[in-house]
């Protein structure tokens, strides 16, 4: 029986595209590898955001697990001097 995650994989990098830094908004992607999932990213503000995931193991699906994360980012743009703005 094929599985069907190897040929979605493929197709997801194939219509994928570069994208800039994103400094506003919000932004959603792919995490590929162990777990693999969902991200996303919520600016507050000019400075402030929330980063957030959803990963699913699939090493051994008897024992299957489901991970969540989320985190505050405080960036400071003005740690370096450079021409580019520069986001830590």
């Amino acid at each position: 029986m094929n599985k069907p995650l190897p040929y979605i994989i493929i197709l997801l990098l194939l219509l994928g595209t570069i994208s800039p830094a994103q400094d506003k908004g919000y932004g959603i992607g792919i995490v590929l590898g162990e777990p693999s999932g969902l991200s996303g990213k919520y600016w507050l503000n000019n400075t402030n955001a929330l980063d957030f995931g959803l990963g699913f193991s699939f090493t051994s699906f008897n024992n299957s697990r489901i991970q969540l994360n989320r985190d505050y980012l405080w960036n400071i743009y003005n740690l370096f001097t450079t021409p580019e703005k520069l986001v830590l």
